[in-house]
């Protein structure tokens, strides 16, 4: 399992870090969707996951199965992510059209790295990732995490420091141990804390009830869940399309939103692997999540300059770029989509 998985936050470190110079020079290539079309006149699409197929990525399959990509002019293959997939470099060398990350983290990191990905919209407007904690001995603040020991994977490091800096606590004050990426530490006492998506709930069900939950979001860390990014050459030179995706995948999130029984039916008939119980409950808990104020203001998809600002200063704090300059925002994201869109998200 990888910090992309539902229950993690993405390979935030490993994702853009990991990307060799040769995505930069493949990245001037041309994407796959800008010339051409399937023999009924749709334009070909292919859509790049970060991880494999759930209710984080709800709003493309409901578009998919509903026809509403077909209806804006688009045949879009949605390709899963995994473990051993890097859906960063795949979008960047022009191999994928379109992508999504489970976190905004793996964006910022690109950006500093120099990869030319930009976000074009958020799935969600706050992120439900956090640190759950035992019953009988529950975490329900940050400052609970004084003297605690805290499992997280390499990549999560990142997380749980940048969660320290925006409280005030020192570092040496949490003891940070590296785990691999199950439960088990948490439920045999090896770990007082471990991070998860609140919208994971197989794996939260897993724990006692009564557990404790200490949110990103609500403490100082807003990172944004499950970005959609394309390249700047993308965002240039097709932005028609883009566009076309944004108000297919809008109408797909809305869908899932207003119709969360048949949404949860439609993915798990594209996906019979996945468990119903499980994906419904999940959806139940992300839509508070993906629908919020900043949604009835802005529309499906909307950023907020000011969050993703937050974003790179809370990071570059915690040295998260490894020693390189933190990244400028109009390198980290790209709004002529969504305004262009505004009237159908």
């Amino acid at each position: 399992m990888n910090l992309c998985k539902p229950s993690r936050l993405p390979r935030a470190a490993a994702v853009a870090l990991g990307i060799a110079l040769s995505v930069l020079v493949a990245a001037c290539g041309g994407p796959s969707g800008s010339s051409g079309g399937s023999d009924d006149g749709l334009v070909p699409v292919t859509h790049q996951l970060g991880w494999i197929a759930s209710t984080q990525s709800i709003g493309e399959i409901v578009a998919v199965e509903k026809g509403f990509f077909r209806e804006e002019g688009l045949d879009v293959a949605i390709e899963l992510g995994g473990p051993n997939i890097d859906g960063v470099a795949l979008v960047a060398s022009g191999r994928a059209d379109v992508g999504q990350v489970s976190s905004s983290p793996s964006l910022l990191l690109a950006a500093a790295q120099g990869i030319p990905v930009r976000a074009i919209a958020v799935g969600a407007q706050q992120h439900p990732y956090g640190y759950v904690s035992m019953p009988g001995s529950r975490l329900d603040t940050p400052d609970d995490l004084r003297g605690r020991k805290i499992g997280a994977t390499s990549t999560g490091f990142v997380l749980i420091n940048a969660l320290l800096e925006a409280n005030g606590i020192p570092r040496d004050e949490v003891e940070i141990v590296t785990t691999g990426t199950e439960i088990t530490p948490l439920l045999t006492g090896q770990v007082d804390a471990y991070g998860a998506w609140r919208s994971n709930a197989s794996w939260l069900r897993q724990l006692p009830e009564g557990y404790g939950f200490i949110g990103l979001w609500e403490n100082g860390v807003q990172l944004y869940p499950l970005p959609y990014y394309a390249t700047e050459k993308m965002i240039k030179e097709n932005p028609e399309l883009l566009q076309k995706f944004v108000r297919g995948l809008a109408r797909g999130w809305r869908f899932a939103h207003d119709n969360p029984e048949e949404a949860v039916d439609i993915l798990v008939r594209a996906y019979p692997n996945l468990n119903r119980e499980d994906e419904a409950e999940g959806l139940a808990a992300l839509m508070p999540y993906a629908f919020t104020e900043a949604t009835d203001t802005g529309g499906w998809g909307a950023m907020s300059d000011d969050i993703w600002q937050r974003q790179i200063d809370l990071l570059a704090k915690v040295d998260a770029f490894g020693g390189k300059p933190a990244p400028d925002i109009d390198s980290v994201r790209d709004n002529s989509i969504l305004d262009a869109t505004g009237d159908a998200r």
